[in-house]
């Protein structure tokens, strides 16, 4: 069964409530919006199971809006296996490494929402996680989207070695996620007409390719311009995960600065999709019309008022 849009989960979140004792503050369209990859099972297993095995627990009657959230986290990512006595330098690594996903994830990709930031063991076996969440239902994407994931991906890495002066060990999945972005790009005409190697598996694929590498690099380049940019913000928010060990959506955005999303809703911008704000490709016709439609208006305008 597809992954329900977001309708059908407010739909599904509200039946599952209604089987449970829970706290009539419970925020149903903050639920809807941490729950865009999590299937119907992995919903009724939150609510109807988990969060209330976490209410026991905490010898209380009723669910509260953290069971669910922490219940929904334990669906996606596996239940919390925190190591108690990891060295603290250690522990600083993985707070670095989660902060700078998390940075460049704020500034890249405004159009999705942080739900957590983790350094927190799962059973699944991370020691930390980053987690976004789309704002509006993805059926398709321009390429820059593609490309602003692969910086997200490649920003842990790259933090560890900008904060703490060298690699760590603990990128190997974001680099396979990296790959498969940019194998992604390529069968998508990125970087010119996808002829050749259509026959492998991605797994297969050697990027020894000048020009995957070269934009690589630059990405590279352009994620390290940004941590430093941003510093105190990651200073900030390691100290904070260090100190928390596991943030909410609130809790991120109070150390953060404000991403374009933000402050264009702060200066009452009139946005037809938050997708707007990835950017507008000026190479497009549409965009190119709706401008000479403006400059027309504008004109007429300014015409009618010296007449008069």
């Amino acid at each position: 069964m597809d992954r329900p849009d977001r309708v059908g989960r407010k739909a599904i979140i509200q039946g599952y409530l209604s089987k449970i004792n829970h706290d009539e503050s419970i925020d149903v369209d903050a639920i809807v919006a941490d729950t865009p990859r999590a299937t119907p099972a992995q919903v009724m297993s939150a609510i109807t199971k988990d969060s209330v095995r976490r209410a026991l627990f905490a010898n209380r009657e009723y669910v509260l809006q953290e069971d669910i959230d922490q219940a929904i986290q334990e669906q996606l990512v596996g239940m919390a296996n925190p190591i108690e006595d990891m060295d603290p330098v250690l522990l600083r690594q993985v707070a670095y490494h989660e902060s700078g996903h998390a940075i460049v994830q704020h500034y890249v990709m405004p159009d999705q929402r942080i739900s957590r930031v983790s350094i927190v063991r799962r059973s699944s076996g991370t020691l930390g996680y980053m987690l976004p969440v789309d704002t509006v239902e993805m059926y398709g994407q321009p390429l820059r989207r593609i490309v602003s994931r692969i910086m997200v991906a490649l920003a842990g890495h790259l933090a560890v070695k900008v904060f703490m002066g060298e690699f760590w060990t603990g990128a190997t999945g974001d680099y396979n996620m990296a790959r498969m972005e940019f194998r992604n790009l390529a069968v998508h005409g990125f970087f010119g007409p996808p002829v050749s190697e259509l026959y492998r598996d991605v797994k297969e694929l050697q990027f020894s390719d000048e020009r995957v590498e070269r934009i690589w690099v630059s990405l590279e380049e352009q994620i390290e311009r940004m941590l430093i940019e941003h510093a105190d913000e990651v200073e900030a928010l390691t100290e904070r995960l260090l100190e928390r060990r596991d943030l909410s959506n609130k809790e991120v955005l109070e150390t953060l600065g404000k991403n374009s999303l933000q402050l264009a809703q702060d200066e009452g911008v009139e946005m037809e999709s938050v997708l707007e704000q990835i950017g507008t490709s000026v190479e497009g016709l549409e965009y190119k019309r709706r401008q000479a439609k403006i400059a027309a208006s504008k004109s007429d305008s300014d015409s009618s008022k010296a007449n008069n």
